[in-house]
């Protein structure tokens, strides 16, 4: 074999690894990283705030009922940019829920709901979530989108955290719906990216995380506050700072686009995250080598996959028929004809989605002036919560003062 057909072959292949990895990855993981099991008879602790960001406009808070059973530990977090309309709607919602509200001051030049549509950049979300834990006084903290609900109530998640004596766990997201085609394929893709998870823990999902208050606070004032990989961004600064970085399989129901506009609109975003994670910081390989040095490859080899794509050989024809094999292996108590379309789904991602992202990253970069650096900081000198070394210098880039919150 030629040596480019045997480069092309490993450029295929890689993802098959990955999945065969990520299945067998219990006995693989690193030994400060866990997996615990939870349903209804686990352990559950109930002194945890769950933090609900809401900006832009009213008709994203969609959870109402589902949080209507935390009563007063929801912290709906706001800022103080928002319209008239907005800010009538929501005190009405946390005067008749028992909510909580704090608002957080953000930049100037950021108008929460430009255009009528969901945020998918800016640094909003970041910032009023680390300002929101400034006043939180629980040992705990679960922090969901306003669109999120669970199987399991949030009080078994935090027992499990404290149960494997965790700092921060990331969770197991489902798609919920799966009618169309389309959604099914993203079902199989989550389901993928969810195994991985055993693997890698830190890949934490924004939808749903839970941490100690005391570990978030940190990672927070060291985080960028750059929107895409900003989840995965806590649970890198997590395993960075020394902390027990776990992955508890609480399975989160979410809503995958179920048009071809959203979905587009949707991965174009994700594909700028992927660029900010996997090139701007692509010196964090020396730490998460398999996952970082793949997607750095993912960009980098484009070109190739192009040309092989124009030009096939047997080793396109292989790398498919055991990337097939394998998906069809891992996904056997879940196997429906979608996946035989999964290699096309994928082949579009990774030549058309992928490469778009670098325009899509120099877009976000240049509307919020940031570049989006992850600072790795100085390890702690131990697990739950205990004051770090170095705090001062990874903390110095905020204060309470930014923003205020609402009393009952």
């Amino acid at each position: 074999m030629a040596m480019d057909e045997w480069l092309m072959f490993v450029v295929l292949f890689l993802p098959a690894v990955l999945l065969a990895l990520s299945e067998m990855s219990p006995n693989m993981r690193a030994s400060r990283h866990a997996t615990l099991r939870v349903d209804l008879d686990s352990p559950r602790l109930e002194n945890f705030t769950v933090i609900v960001p809401i900006y832009g406009h009213i008709k994203y808070l969609t959870n109402v009922d589902y949080l209507r059973q935390y009563g007063e530990r929801v912290l709906i977090t706001t800022t103080t940019a928002e319209t008239d309309e907005f800010n009538a709607a929501i005190e009405e919602v946390c005067d008749r829920e028992g909510f909580r509200l704090f608002r957080g001051h953000v930049p100037g030049r950021v108008v929460p709901g430009s255009g009528g549509k969901k945020s998918t950049g800016g640094v909003i979300r970041e910032i009023i979530v680390r300002d929101a834990l400034d006043v939180v006084e629980h040992p705990y903290v679960v922090c969901i989108d306003a669109d999120t609900e669970t199987e399991l109530p949030l009080s078994v998640l935090v027992g499990a955290l404290e149960a494997g004596a965790l700092d921060v766990v990331s969770i197991r997201l489902e798609a919920q719906n799966r009618t169309t085609m389309l959604e099914r394929l993203q079902a199989h893709e989550y389901r993928t990216a969810m195994r991985l998870r055993v693997l890698m823990p830190w890949l934490v999902s924004g939808a749903c995380h839970a941490l100690r208050t005391k570990v978030h606070r940190e990672i927070m004032h060291a985080h960028s506050t750059f929107f895409q990989g900003n989840d995965v961004e806590v649970g890198v600064l997590g395993d960075a700072l020394g902390y027990r970085v776990g992955h508890v399989p609480f399975v989160v129901p979410t809503i995958v686009p179920d048009t071809y506009r959203a979905w587009w609109r949707q991965r174009l975003a994700w594909s700028g995250g992927e660029v900010r994670l996997f090139v701007v910081n692509l010196y964090l390989a020396r730490w998460h080598p398999t996952l970082f040095l793949y997607g750095f490859l993912a960009l980098v080899t484009t070109p190739l996959r192009w040309y092989y794509l124009i030009n096939p050989s047997w080793p396109v024809v292989a790398a498919i028929v055991t990337y097939l094999s394998t998906m069809a292996w891992v996904n056997r108590r879940s196997f429906d004809v979608a996946l035989a379309l999964m290699p096309i789904y994928l082949l579009f991602i990774s030549l058309v989605v992928v490469p778009a992202g670098v325009y899509t990253y120099v877009k976000m970069a240049w509307a919020d002036r940031k570049v989006g650096v992850i600072r790795r900081a100085r390890p702690s000198r131990g697990a739950g919560g205990a004051q770090p070394a170095g705090l001062a210098t990874s903390r110095g880039v905020s204060t309470v003062s930014t923003g205020w919150i609402r009393p009952l």
